[in-house]
């Protein structure tokens, strides 16, 4: 039986609903729960084309042009199956057009120059999109609260939370976290006579849609692919060390690195370099950020000095080289969802309209992988005694005396030595469209017997699952927890009625001096006009 081809041009989408696609330009205008209609139409489509197809068939539809010009990428593990699985599934639609759509909404906003320049009133991120991100982050919260997961203990007893409180737990310690391990850095580096640079990378003129100085270029690139070319600049630069022969995560050189925007959307990176001074790695970085800076006129010798600023600490009074960088990190991590007009909360919804990542380290060898896998293993009990150490000196409890300073030598030793103690062992799986991947679950010291899984251990359970397991609680455990949250809060408030009253006497003294001085004024010069009359 001879095989009918699919022709290239074909597209599931139209051939079952007999309508066009909407354009790029209405899919930026669609509400969320549009692109999530859109999205499972797609699915289906492609389900109903796919039905009955053979193997031939299959391969022509999943290598056929796909709708907006959405790419079905492919991995190591993929096979045509799977391909067509993705093909299939809502969620993938779903998350492939509402990425594109943040994207373009951003790109068009660039475009009609309402970002950045002398007379916009929208800074680095349009007012949709961050109208947009702010109302999908409360349907995902809402969502969240209502998802539930349960921890077995080696005991037996169940821990029962929501996917809301994991999120919420982990926002508020990501940025002390982040303090001390870039305070770790900055540690090991004064120990060995590092040096230190602060970088920052800029995308090349036809990336800036709207600048407020200089002649205009911009030749309709998107935030994307402007941040896409700070990154392989980066990786050039990295390229430029492996050529020396300093290679990555050799331990010559590591950092940390911060994605800022300037006022009309465009990209550009804030990097933390400490480095060896005796293996040239400053100077080969001079020579490759000249090198790919080339083209762009005097800019490089006008501007070495802040593309590239050495930072020595020559006293006391000197500025730490960390805090170079940590206003970038204060501002990339405090932004409120709820300060929806707030430029930090808008530099978080563009970039992720970019799909960038806002931060990272770089330069260590897997430590931070290692060290999130004894974060989640720190409160458990009857764990082998020296990954248990490791873990606990990590993640001391709160109200620990010190307990920053202690967290800092830890992770300072760690970095150091004890990352290299630690083996992860991966499990092979397979995910929702059939491919079999790798996952990481246990973490072991070498000087221990046995692992640790520190992964796959919580169950998906129902709301009414969870409720009943949090009913079985000891009722006055939870009694006690409550009155001790009330009693904190009494505390708390009491403690404000006694710094606003200090605060209401500070003023009070303060206006009592100013009517005393005032008085004093008044007298001097009634004095004074009526020695001037005798006087006459």
């Amino acid at each position: 039986m001879k095989t009918i081809h699919i022709p290239g041009d074909f597209s599931p989408y139209e051939n079952y609903y007999h309508t066009v696609l909407p354009s790029l330009i209405e899919l930026t205008r669609m509400r969320a729960s549009d692109l999530t209609s859109l999205g499972s139409k797609l699915a289906h489509a492609y389900t109903v084309a796919m039905a009955g197809c053979d193997m031939a068939q299959t391969r022509d539809i999943v290598s056929s042009p796909k709708e907006f010009g959405i790419e079905l990428k492919r991995n190591r593990n993929s096979t045509l199956l799977s391909l067509a699985a993705r093909l299939k599934d809502r969620k993938w639609w779903g998350r492939q057009i509402t990425q594109l759509a943040d994207e373009m909404r951003e790109h068009q906003a660039q475009m009609a120059g309402l970002l950045g320049g002398k007379h916009s009133a929208m800074s680095c991120c349009s007012d949709a999109t961050v109208e947009i991100f702010r109302e999908r982050k409360e349907r995902t919260d809402y969502a969240l609260k209502s998802q539930f997961k349960a921890k077995m203990d080696l005991s037996g007893n169940a821990t029962v939370f929501s996917l809301y409180d994991i999120a919420e737990s982990s926002k508020k310690s990501r940025l002390n976290e982040m303090f001390l391990n870039i305070k770790a850095l900055e540690t090991i580096a004064e120990s060995n006579s590092y040096g230190c640079a602060f970088i920052t990378l800029t995308a090349a003129p036809k990336f800036h849609s709207n600048p407020k100085r200089g002649k205009n270029t911009y030749d309709g690139s998107t935030a994307r692919e402007a941040n896409a070319s700070i990154q392989k600049d980066w990786r050039s630069i990295l390229d430029g060390l492996d050529n020396i022969g300093v290679k990555r995560k050799s331990g010559s050189y590591f950092g940390f690195r911060v994605v800022e925007l300037h006022e009309d959307g465009c990209p550009q990176w804030h990097i933390l370099l400490f480095f060896d001074k005796t293996l040239g790695i400053i100077e080969s970085v001079e020579a490759s950020v000249q090198r790919l800076y080339k083209n762009r006129g005097r800019y490089f010798e006008g501007q070495k000095d802040d593309i590239i600023r050495i930072i020595e600490k020559t006293d006391e009074e000197t500025a730490k080289p960390s805090s170079y960088i940590f206003k970038y990190i204060a501002y990339a991590l405090g932004a409120d969802e709820a300060d929806g007009d707030g430029l930090a909360y808008r530099y978080k919804c563009a970039i992720r309209a970019m799909r960038a990542r806002q931060y990272g380290f770089f330069g260590i060898k897997c430590a931070m992988g290692k060290q999130r896998a004894l974060k989640s293993i720190a409160r458990a009990e009857n764990t082998p005694e020296h990954i248990s150490k490791m873990a606990k000196d990590l993640y001391l409890p709160k109200g620990t005396p010190d307990r920053n300073a202690k967290q800092l030598q830890a992770r300072v030793r760690f970095l150091e030595v004890e990352a290299e103690e630690l083996e992860v062992s991966q499990e092979a799986v397979e995910n929702r469209y059939g491919e079999t991947v790798c996952v990481n679950r246990w973490i072991k010291h070498r000087c221990d017997d046995d692992a640790v899984q520190f992964a796959g251990l919580c169950e998906d359970i129902t709301e009414e699952e969870a409720k009943h397991l949090m009913e079985l609680k000891n009722p006055e455990e939870e009694r006690g927890k409550a009155e001790a949250k009330f009693i904190e809060r009494r505390r708390i408030m009491m403690q404000w009625y006694c710094d606003y009253l200090d605060e209401l006497k500070e003023k009070a003294k303060r206006l009592m001096e100013l009517v005393k001085s005032e008085e004093e004024a008044r007298r001097r010069q009634n004095s004074l006009s009526t020695a001037t009359t005798w006087m006459r």
